[in-house]
């Protein structure tokens, strides 16, 4: 595992704690869920670079997210029908399919990063304030259903972050190894030994 500088925010923690359980029993540990965390966060970032003047997404974030979809097989998958691609999904290793708190888990982590790329930016097109407003109201939904602290701290308009969410969870990102090579060509492999050779 090589160190990083990425940091999640504190939800990251307090999900995890509240979902502790669910977790371990789909042999999913913290360092796992961090890593998951932070790839759904530059799936979301990459995601959106396109309709997003200015949203940051480097070559270094580009690795990332490969290898820690290569290494921990995170892979694109439904929100609901008709929807492929728009989350990212594999958190438990074990489990494949619809595997309820899980799945829903996995929601909850997709909706939380959607909201952090996009709560900066939602004013920019109503298309993106459309999407905002929904992940919000999808993530206050499974906030609620796992018990998780308030979220937002409400004014009249707008969504603030509540205070107790700041501060940050670092995240190791998996090394990628290369295969070892199987069969290495020398030129000695092409030579003829003198018992091949015709009389």
């Amino acid at each position: 595992m090589k160190h990083s500088n990425y940091q999640m925010p504190n939800f990251v923690s307090v999900m995890y704690k509240k979902v502790e359980s669910t977790l371990r029993a789909g042999n999913v540990d913290l360092t796992r869920f961090n890593q998951f965390c932070l790839a759904v966060q530059l799936f979301h970032l990459k995601r959106y670079r396109e309709s997003i003047v200015g949203l940051r997404f480097s070559e270094k974030d580009e690795s990332a997210l490969n290898d820690l979809c290569e290494v921990c097989h995170f892979h694109p998958g439904k929100e609901d029908e008709g929807t492929e691609g728009e989350i990212l999904t594999g958190l438990s290793p074990e489990l494949f399919g619809d595997f309820g708190p899980i799945t829903k888990i996995q929601l909850l982590v997709n909706y939380f990063c959607r909201y952090e790329v996009l709560k900066n930016n939602c004013d920019k097109s109503p298309v993106l304030e459309n999407d905002y407003n929904a992940v919000c109201t999808n993530l206050e939904t499974l906030r609620h259903e796992f018990r998780l602290p308030a979220r937002f701290k409400y004014n009249k308009s707008k969504r603030r972050d509540n205070p107790f969410f700041k501060g940050g969870v670092e995240v190791t990102i998996p090394e990628r190894t290369l295969p070892e090579p199987k069969d290495t060509v020398t030129p000695e492999s092409f030579a003829v030994s003198p018992e091949n050779v015709a009389e």
